[in-house]
């Protein structure tokens, strides 16, 4: 169990899924590569359950969802790609995700993930990870996924002779077939892109199943190549892959040959994953900590009945302070909008009202700081560095004051507002302190007293 929760917020950025490229790699010494013309496919299988399941293909290919983390609105999903075939080098085979539906057709956002793990140098072997951003889903999910495979070729070359003084910007139609892995490959035309001479992007397309080459002039070292394209990859639509040229330019016509491949692997690549079920919370124990509750020393929901519901410790403030009244404890439910943080926190005022004062924490992974205590939008000139029990604080006093409520706000440090902020471990704590003479009553040092007596 973590300690010292007082807030649990997370947060997902959603971000439309784009295609990943295959990096290049070495030759291998084999000559004939199994493609989709002399190679048998099987058909692949899949196997669902509550947290797992995967796809199966030639060239030893399996694709699996190896585990999941629950967030506050939505869940990351961890998996891998590995092949057993040396004819797809290390790197050489990718698995991106196209789509994810639930259990009605309904299209789920996802954003790519850091996996948190990479392979090693010769391992064949890639990591995944996606982030969906809903929670309330029919399951079982679908996810679509795309297997691209980087193979080697048995020849295929074309010529291509740019003139005696080729400009950028400048296209050729080229209309040359290439028969590559017994496959065709039409080149189309070629563009000298780029902002400097000698890198020609050839626009190409294949009735088959190959989705992007690698192709090279033996006769003129490159000064570099690369491909283009970007989302994911469909059998029948037109790539481009380049060739830098040292300058100045060899005379033409020039013979490009192709060096690699990639293909659409094919295979049903679907995925089904169901998220774990969520443990169960005492209807009684959620509305007894939906809001304006009592003492939290005599409340009738218990400090572990609350950190059962939010999973994780509970650290209280331990005031004793005339100058501040308790008023409440609060936590907006299960069911809140987390762009606003899943909030638990104490509540307290000055005697005559004159002041408020506010305690909570947040997890620092799960929620853009800024949106809740504005701490981004503070001048840096205002922030004070302070001395805490554990650790250091960031003080600040003043706020953002408006002539009008369409104008913009001014920073004032003469406003009469405080916060401080510190971190423990994982964990933001803040005190926002605010009224018309709460900077008489209660100081820096006051808050600072408040925050080493957290327990």
């Amino acid at each position: 169990m973590r300690k010292n929760l007082l807030i649990f917020t997370v947060t997902i950025f959603i971000l439309s899924a784009c295609g990943v490229p295959v990096s290049p790699a070495p030759e291998p010494t084999m000559t004939m590569p199994p493609t989709s013309a002399n190679v048998p496919l099987s058909t692949a299988t899949s196997a669902t359950s509550a947290t797992l399941s995967r796809s199966v293909n030639p060239y030893g290919i399996t694709n699996s969802l190896d585990k999941s983390e629950t967030l506050g609105n939505g869940y990351i999903l961890y998996g891998h790609i590995s092949w057993t075939d040396p004819l797809i080098p290390p790197y050489g085979a990718s698995a991106q995700l196209a789509s994810v539906k639930d259990a009605n057709g309904k299209a789920i956002p996802f954003e790519y993930a850091d996996t948190g793990v990479y392979p090693d140098r010769d391992e064949l072997r890639q990591y995944w990870a996606f982030k969906l951003s809903e929670t309330n889903l029919a399951t079982p999910l679908s996810l679509s996924f795309v297997v691209v495979a980087s193979l080697p070729v048995n020849g295929g070359s074309f010529t291509f002779d740019p003139g005696p003084n080729p400009k950028l910007g400048q296209k050729w139609d080229i209309n040359q077939d290439v028969i590559v892995n017994n496959e065709t490959i039409h080149i189309l035309s070629v563009e000298q892109a780029g902002i400097e001479e000698g890198f020609f992007l050839f626009t190409m397309q294949s009735d088959s199943n190959i989705v992007s080459a690698a192709i090279t002039d033996f006769a003129h070292p490159p000064v570099g190549g690369g491909g283009g394209g970007g989302g994911i990859p469909e059998a029948g639509d037109p790539f481009s892959t380049g060739f830098y040229y040292q300058v100045p330019l060899p005379k033409g016509p020039n013979t490009l040959t192709f060096t690699r491949v990639s293909i659409l692997v094919p295979g049903d690549w679907t995925l089904t994953w169901t998220p774990p079920e969520p443990a169960s919370v005492p209807e009684d124990a959620v509305h007894c900590y939906i809001a304006n509750l009592p003492d939290p020393a005599n409340h009738p929901c218990s400090v572990e009945q609350l950190e059962s519901i939010l999973g994780f410790d509970f650290r209280k403030p331990t005031l004793n302070d005339p100058r501040l009244v308790f008023t409440k404890a609060y936590w907006n439910g299960p069911s809140a909008d987390v762009t606003q943080a899943d909030l638990a926190g104490f509540f307290y005022k000055c005697p005559n009202d004159e002041c408020n004062l506010f305690i909570a924490q947040v997890l620092l992974v799960s929620v853009d700081n800024s949106n809740i205590i504005d701490w981004g939008k503070t001048p840096s000139s205002a922030v004070e560095i302070v001395d805490l029990k554990e650790g250091i604080g960031e003080y600040v006093k003043g706020w953002f004051f408006q002539t009008e409520p369409w104008e913009p706000g001014v920073w004032s440090s003469n406003l009469e507002t405080q916060r401080l902020a510190w971190v423990i471990e994982d964990v933001l704590f803040t005190i926002a302190l605010d009224g018309n003479s709460s900077v008489e009553s209660i100081e820096k040092t006051d808050l600072i007293e408040i925050a080493n007596r957290m327990e």
